[in-house]
C-alpha cells in the first residue's frame, strides 16, 4: 500500500501521545510538566491530560509534591529504552557490579510504584548455589526488605514501629519472605529531599545469610554502596554510612 494511503489510517491523538512517551523515555530523571510541554512544543493542558492518562495506566507516576513526574513501573516493564535512559540505572550499575564482587552475592536495584515493587536490574552471584534470577519481577511493596525499606523512607506521616526501627538502623533484613530459604538485605537509595527513590538489595540462600556474615561482611559493603549512590543522586547526609544497628 502506498505511503500516502497508510497515512490516512494514522490516529493523531495516539501519535501525539507516543511522541510524549518517547520524550519521557529520554529524560534522565524526574521531569516537570512545563519542561516537557516546552520541549515538545505542545499545549501544556494537552500534555497534562496525556500524563494523567499515562499515570492512570502506570506509565508515569508523581515523583514528589512539587508536581514532577518520573517513569512508572509499566514503562520499565514494557520498554528497555526507559531502563537504558534512566539516570538511576546508569549510576547504579557500576556500583552493583562492585558490590556483587565484594559480597559474592546477587545484587538487585528495586523501585516502587503505588503498592508494587519492581526489581529492575540485577548483577548475579558468582556462587555455585544461588537464588533464581528475579529481575523484572513485581512484588507487593511490603513483601520483603527491598520494598519495606523504601516504605520506611518514603516520608510516611505516621511511621509504624517497624518503619521507625528501619530508619534507625538504616537497613532492612528478612528471612524467607521473598521465597523459601532465601534471605534479603536492603538499604534505601535517597534523593536530594532525603526520600527513598529506590533500594539496593542483596538476595542469598539462607545458609549464607547468618547474622555474623550479615553484620561483618554484607552490611558494611551494602551501606557504603547505598550511601554512594544516594550521594550521586544529590543526597548529602552521611547517616547511611556504617550505621549498623
Amino acid at each position: 500500500m502506498p505511503e500516502r494511503d497508510r497515512s490516512t489510517y494514522v490516529i493523531h491523538a495516539v501519535e501525539n501521545a507516543l511522541e510524549v512517551l518517547s520524550a519521557i523515555s529520554q529524560e534522565p530523571g524526574d521531569f516537570a510538566l512545563t519542561t516537557l510541554s516546552a520541549r515538545l512544543g505542545m499545549d501544556k493542558s494537552y500534555v497534562f491530560r496525556v500524563l494523567a492518562t499515562f499515570e492512570h495506566c502506570g506509565y508515569v507516576q508523581q515523583a514528589d509534591s512539587s508536581g514532577h513526574y518520573r517513569a512508572g513501573l509499566a514503562a520499565y516493564e514494557t520498554s528497555g529504552g526507559f531502563l537504558h535512559q534512566s539516570k538511576l540505572l546508569q549510576l547504579a550499575k557500576p556500583l552493583m557490579e562492585s558490590l556483587a564482587k565484594a559480597c559474592d552475592e546477587a545484587v538487585y536495584l528495586a523501585i516502587a510504584g503505588g503498592e508494587d515493587l519492581l526489581l529492575i536490574e540485577m548483577v548475579d552471584s558468582p556462587q555455585q548455589v544461588r537464588v533464581m534470577p528475579l529481575a523484572g519481577r513485581r512484588f507487593a511493596l511490603d513483601q520483603f526488605s527491598a520494598g519495606r525499606v523504601i516504605q520506611a523512607y518514603a516520608g510516611p506521616e505516621n511511621p509504624s514501629a517497624s518503619q521507625q526501627a528501619i530508619r534507625r538502623q538504616a537497613f532492612c533484613a528478612d528471612h524467607g519472605l521473598v521465597g523459601a530459604e532465601i534471605g534479603s538485605l536492603a538499604v534505601p537509595i535517597l534523593n536530594a529531599q532525603g526520600l527513598a527513590c529506590a533500594s539496593l538489595c542483596i538476595l542469598a540462600p539462607e545458609f549464607r545469610f547468618g547474622p555474623e556474615r550479615i553484620e561483618q561482611h554484607l552490611l558494611p559493603f551494602l551501606k557504603d554502596a547505598g550511601h554512594e549512590l544516594s550521594a550521586k543522586l544529590g543526597h548529602i547526609s552521611n547517616k547511611l554510612r556504617h550505621a549498623c544497628a
